[in-house]
Parts: C-alpha cells; structure tokens; sequence
C-alpha cells in the first residue's frame, strides 16, 4: 500500500482533496476510481501527475437521506472547498446510485450496501480503488488487489459494466497511457463452434477481437480477427494459419462457416 500512497502523493490535487475532505463530514466517503488510477499511471509513464485525469471521483454512503438535492449541495460544497484547484470534483452518494441507474444505463441494481459494496461493482479492476486520509491513516479500498493497477492492465470488471462503458474507457485510457494493455481473453475450447459460445457466454462486446495462437486440436491458428455482434459473431478474417495436414483453404472456410452462424 505504501507505492499506493507515494504514488497519490505525487499528486498535489489528490493530496489536498484527501486532506481537506474530512471537513465535510461525509459518511464512509472515498477519493476513488480514475483520479487514483490516474496517478499510479502517471508516475509509471514518467508524466505530469495531473495527466488524463478528466475529474476527481468522490463518494460516499448515506441512507439517512437519498434526496438529489442533499447530493447536489453536497459536490457543490467539495466544488466550492476545492475551487482553487481547477478540477472538477464528482460527488456521488453511493446509497441512492440505484435509484438513477436504471434510467441512466438500462439496467436495474440493487441497493448498494456501503460505499465498498460500490467500488466493487465499478467498471475495471484497475480504477475499482479507493483511497482516504484521516487522522493520519491512508485506508484504501481495492477490492481487486493492486495488481492490475500496477501492471497496467485494463481488465473489466463484469460485475456490472457494459461492453459500451468498458470499451469507450479502455479506448480513452490507451490513448492517455499507452503502456497500458487490456487483459488477455483465455479460453479452453476445442471448435471455432465452441469458441463462439464461449465469447457470448462472455458478453464480449460489439467490435473487433483479435485472438492470437489459437488452436483448435491439432489445427493452429496464429491470428484470427472476428467481428462481434450484439448479438452474435457475424464474420471472420483468418490469417497465418499453421495447419498440420489441413489445407489452408479448408481451414479458413471451416472457421468462417462456424462463426458466421448464430448458436
């Protein structure tokens, strides 16, 4: 936790918003997702500790009162507090997400039960962080361990996350950071049929996926790049087959004949 905390430290705006917040009173609250994110990234790619970072995330758990309003004076006061800094700072009281969730990305939730109950649920492993500093005491929340933080990996959190949500931060976050990686999709299949299933059982999400060294028994293939659906894959390019007595031609339409139907 201690590289957690130097790398926060590096950060004039995440330092004075984690020293000032304790003013507001704010039950179980959290400085947390990407302005922490942002920081240990920053520090890894030898850039200025403010890069990339769009807002600063600050949450907290209140059930004693779900009103928008409260939440509302409650960013504009942290707004108001943090005003010399030039950022913005996004208040969410995550006792009452679920009561704007469903409107706002088409899916109902339940309850959160606390504010680290939330943080779990957020869209990567790497920004599921959060961090506060009071009387003396840097407490982090990473449900997901540091790993992949630290590793630069962007990696979904499925708990709850849209393939829409994850792909448009992944994309942003590649261009901000360009060390960083998605995670690596490994599957155990034995058929282009099979790895179909598996990519919808996965929710993988609309684009392209490129898939590296895969192998289908005794049939490798180095490189395949498939165009995902909604609702199904619905096309293939293969390239660089290494077959063993299976011509390259009857590979290639064996794997695009199985992926371009539905299953």
């Amino acid at each position: 936790m201690r590289g957690l905390e130097a790398a926060v430290a590096t950060n004039v705006v995440a330092q004075t918003i984690l020293t000032e917040t304790p003013g507001l009173n704010l039950p179980s609250w959290y400085l947390g997702a990407g302005a922490i994110t942002g920081c240990v990234w920053n520090l890894i790619h030898g850039f200025d500790p403010r890069h990339g970072i769009k807002d600063y995330d600050l949450v907290y758990f209140d059930t004693q009162d779900l009103t928008s309003e409260t939440e509302t004076a409650v960013e504009h006061a942290a707004n108001q507090l943090f005003k010399g800094l030039g950022v913005h700072i996004d208040v969410t009281n995550e006792a009452r997400v679920h009561l704007w969730y469903e409107e706002r990305f088409g899916t109902a939730i339940e309850p959160y039960r606390s504010t680290e109950h939330a943080i779990s649920t957020w869209p990567t492993t790497a920004s599921s962080i959060g961090v506060r500093h009071e009387r003396g005491v840097f407490t982090v929340c990473a449900p997901f361990g540091l790993r992949d933080l630290f590793g630069l990996v962007v990696r979904p959190n499925k708990t709850l996350v849209s393939s829409d949500v994850y792909e448009s931060k992944a994309l942003r976050w590649q261009a901000e950071w360009p060390r960083t990686q998605r995670a690596r999709l490994v599957v155990g299949c034995h058929s282009p049929q099979e790895l179909v299933v598996l990519l919808q059982r996965r929710r993988v999400g609309a684009g392209l996926l490129r898939l590296r060294d895969t192998r289908f028994g005794p049939v490798r293939l180095s490189a395949i790049n498939i165009m995902v659906g909604r609702d199904r894959v619905v096309g293939t390019a293969v390239t660089a087959i290494t077959a063993g007595s299976a011509s390259t031609s009857t590979v290639s339409a064996h794997v695009a004949l199985a992926l371009v139907h539905d299953v």
